[in-house]
């Protein structure tokens, strides 16, 4: 999502939020940062920190990501405007992130968590190189952003099909089942 962000912004503030908010565009950019940051802050905070009894490890993670965005939006508020405030917001983020992750650095490997996301972050590249031509290409209308995401989509889970991903496959195979599921139920009433 947040390289297909990137990408499509271009395409899709024009036409959604209209003339005069050109300056949403890189806004939405820098912001879609935030997808992959408070994802990786989520699964050490909330899927780690929390059920192993620290949430003081937390507590003190997310007042450090306070006071670093009350003090860098301060300084790049009054310097770069919106664009500051969205900087320090991912810099927030990535504050309370990387203090979490030095919280379980023992117990979890921020390499591994790195090697573990290796199958995304490859799908998103490839996504984000599909779709550059087309951002290029197609002018700012509701079908262009569509097709990009139908693009990105396609690109994306084409990857990780590719890649072999399990927790992609797995996923899959469990909508399949409900599905059939649901349709021999809903035959049997019949």
């Amino acid at each position: 999502m947040c390289f297909g962000i990137i990408i499509t912004a271009g395409n899709f503030v024009p036409w959604f939020f209209g003339a005069g908010y050109e300056k949403v565009v890189p806004l939405l950019q820098i912001l879609s940062m935030l997808i992959l940051i408070i994802g990786f802050s989520n699964v050490v905070g909330a899927q780690y920190l929390i059920p192993t009894k620290r949430q003081n490890k937390f507590t003190i993670s997310v007042i450090l990501g306070a006071v670093v965005n009350f003090c860098s939006n301060i300084f790049m508020i009054y310097f770069f405007k919106s664009i500051g405030a969205a900087i320090a917001s991912v810099v927030a983020e990535t504050v309370v992130t990387m203090s979490m992750i030095l919280f379980v650095r023992k117990e979890l490997s921020a390499r591994m968590m790195l090697k573990e996301g290796r199958n995304y972050f490859i799908a998103g590249a490839a996504m984000a190189l599909a779709l550059l031509p087309l951002a290029r290409l197609f002018s700012p209308s509701v079908i262009h952003t569509l097709v990009m995401v139908a693009v990105g989509a396609a690109v994306y889970f084409a990857v990780l099909l590719i890649e072999k991903d399990e927790f992609f496959i797995s996923n899959i195979a469990s909508q399949f089942n409900q599905m059939k599921n649901k349709l021999l139920h809903s035959r049997r009433k019949l």
